[in-house]
């Protein structure tokens, strides 16, 4: 299933390892694309909701770049 997500949208994401420039953390959607959260450095293996500032198509599918918004709360 593709999700189709637009700038100034938030997300809920899994942050699972450290991006390449500093502060970054990256996370996954269902469908593989790569969820790129600044400033979210310290809160790899959590879960935060970020906000979408642009989405790059690549070969494997697309990078979302997001600022974080802070840690996500459990339902």
């Amino acid at each position: 299933m593709r999700l189709e997500l637009a700038v100034g949208e938030s997300l809920a994401i899994d942050l699972v390892k450290v991006g390449k420039d500093d502060g970054q953390a990256l996370g996954y959607l269902s469908d593989g694309s790569m969820v790129v959260v600044n400033n979210a450095r310290a809160y790899i293996g959590k879960r935060v909701t970020a906000e979408i500032i642009g989405v790059l198509p690549s070969g494997g599918g697309k990078i979302i770049f997001t600022n974080l918004l802070g840690e996500a709360h459990s339902s």
